[in-house]
């Protein structure tokens, strides 16, 4: 496992994910790019990561019955972005002060 040359790894930011699917491309220039995330990894990855997020999403991206997303969306999407964002820098700054352990980054 070569972990150590991310920079800021923590254990506690690792998750196996079973079934991970993604579709990459190639821009002009020869950059390898992601396309989109598989259903299931994207909601895998929501479900793990962000979870407030995904609560928002799933709370709220009920059509309004012509198809829109419903009043207040927006707002709770964004909302729920700052939180994960506050939140994953305290979790970043923490994991500073009590760095993983080799062992545990193998496993």
């Amino acid at each position: 496992m070569e972990l150590h040359k991310w920079g800021g790894v923590h254990a506690s930011h690792l998750h196996p994910i079973d079934g991970f699917m993604a579709d990459f491309g190639l821009t002009d220039e020869g950059k390898i790019i992601l396309n989109k995330f598989s259903e299931t990894t994207s909601a895998t990855i929501h479900h793990i990561c962000y979870a407030e997020l995904a609560e928002a999403l799933a709370n709220g991206y009920a059509s309004d019955g012509s198809g829109r997303p419903k009043r207040g969306l927006r707002r709770r999407v964004r909302d729920a972005v700052q939180r994960e964002r506050t939140r994953l820098r305290e979790r970043h700054v923490q994991d500073e002060l009590q760095p993983a352990s080799e062992s545990k980054l193998q496993s």
